[in-house]
């Protein structure tokens, strides 16, 4: 995300060669990703408890 006004979506080819990054503008593209991240983020682990195991 760029200012709640541009996504950058980068893919990968079936062997795991990265491919053309994919830019999008519209507000239904940019709304969906932005309720996707904040219904994401309150499950995140906090950085200062974060461990690697």
């Amino acid at each position: 995300m760029f200012d709640d006004t541009l996504v950058r979506f980068g893919q990968f080819s079936g062997d795991g060669v990265p491919q053309e990054a994919q830019y999008r503008d519209e507000p239904e593209v940019i709304k969906l990703c932005l309720d996707a991240f904040e219904g994401v983020w309150g499950r995140g682990v906090p950085h200062e408890e974060y461990e690697i195991r």
